[in-house]
């Protein structure tokens, strides 16, 4: 009885930041770069207006850091961001409050095909995000194969796509906002597998 108790307290005190990880990526994969190498799901949120220009980054590179100190290293390349790790997911988010995010809208209870895809295709717009154009690959793209249906109640759509890359694992979502005139901001959603 004892054994078995040490044993599940040992298992529960496991932490991946402390796993080493080698990463090279062109600028603005960073993040995903950490996730993938670390088989850890990724949510970022990403303001352009707090990030600074991403003009002129050097290409990114960690050898043999720890998840922790890769993020560290990470984090100092997008001012007014920082990071966290809550419940089995890196997160980064800006500094500031956003009022506006789609993120945080309440949702209606919906059933969809649980595949990347099918949420970069038909989640992401009905919840009120653009597509995110691919500047660069950090894995392969989602697989259309995976047929998982993904059901949700009430909620918001930060839950929903946290728990969606939860449940498919090596995977992570990213919104970018952007200012686009009028005082508004555009929100771009993406979605990365990392794959093997």
């Amino acid at each position: 009885m004892i054994f078995t108790l040490l044993l599940a307290v040992s298992a529960s005190a496991y932490n991946p930041l402390v796993n080493k990880v080698t990463v090279a990526c062109a600028p603005g994969l960073e993040f995903h770069a950490i996730c993938k190498a670390s088989k850890i799901p990724c949510a970022v949120e990403l303001s352009a207006s707090a990030a600074g220009g991403g003009r002129g980054r050097a290409q990114f590179r960690s050898d043999g850091d720890t998840v922790s100190a890769a993020m560290n290293r990470a984090i100092l390349r997008y001012p007014g961001h920082r990071w966290r790790f809550r419940k089995g997911v890196l997160y980064v988010t800006p500094n500031d409050e956003d009022g506006q995010t789609p993120l945080d809208r309440p949702l209606a209870g919906k059933r969809f095909d649980g595949s990347l895809e099918a949420a970069r295709a038909a989640f992401g717009p009905a919840a009120g995000f653009c597509s995110v154009p691919r500047g660069g690959e950090v894995g392969p793209q989602p697989r259309a194969d995976k047929k998982v249906v993904f059901t949700f109640g009430e909620s918001t759509p930060r839950s929903v796509l946290t728990e969606l890359v939860l449940r498919h694992g090596a995977a992570g979502w990213v919104v970018e906002r952007s200012p686009s005139g009028a005082g508004k901001a555009l929100y771009c959603l993406d979605l990365v597998e990392y794959g093997g």
